[in-house]
């Protein structure tokens, strides 16, 4: 083989390298979507029962642009909450907002900032439920004043933190969609039902439950 002819096959091995790469990393499998898909149609189910199947309902979401948060999983929790919600001819999604969020120093995940949550809920007054799927970790005292005074029932989706207890509590927020700290047995059967994914990796908490909830 000459040097020309070895130039030629060498380069064609690395364009068909590349083209391979390119297309084994398009056709990565997927993730998989059921659990958030779960948790958006059953954080709709747990909303209609808290405000009795009828009113308006605000959503809160992340912005996948910050932190390049999982756009699918944030997109499939959405779309269901959606879904579910629009299958209920007594309620009505007024609005949805789109929230940029901050790293929370020693605490799990991210989190709207300090501030925000007083400068949405005066703009939905009327609104029967707020269900929020971003953080409440960072809350100013305007905030908390703004919970006091709120008409919106609170729906917080989120990772546990310690302060969401003392919020259950009194009563500042009324659910807490949880994601499930204790591991599923292995003897559990694999989920079949929307619900069972949800029981796998979720768990709603009442005020009534807050003590349950860890201190620290």
């Amino acid at each position: 083989m000459n040097k020309k002819t070895l130039a030629f096959t060498l380069t064609a091995l690395a364009i068909v390298s590349v083209f391979s790469s390119f297309y084994l990393t398009q056709r990565s499998p997927k993730r998989e979507l059921r659990p958030d898909e779960a948790l958006g149609a059953t954080t709709a189910e747990e909303t209609a029962r808290l405000i009795g199947n009828q009113g308006q309902v605000v959503l809160l979401v992340a912005d996948p642009a910050d932190y390049n948060l999982p756009t699918a999983e944030l997109n499939a929790e959405a779309k269901a909450f959606r879904k579910s919600l629009q299958r209920n001819k007594g309620l009505k999604l007024v609005a949805t907002e789109k929230i940029k969020l901050i790293s929370t120093p020693f605490l799990p995940g991210l989190s709207m900032a300090p501030g925000q949550l007083s400068k949405i809920l005066p703009r939905y007054a009327n609104a029967n439920a707020l269900v929020s799927f971003t953080g409440f970790s960072q809350l100013s005292n305007e905030d908390l004043n703004a919970l006091k005074a709120s008409r919106p029932k609170i729906i917080l989706v989120c990772e546990y933190w310690p302060g969401c207890r003392e919020l259950l509590a009194k009563k500042l927020i009324h659910l807490a969609i949880l994601r499930r700290w204790e591991s599923t047995p292995e003897s559990a059967q694999p989920p079949q039902t929307v619900r069972e994914w949800f029981d796998q990796y979720y768990t709603v908490y009442t005020p009534d439950q807050a003590g349950q909830l860890p201190d620290q």
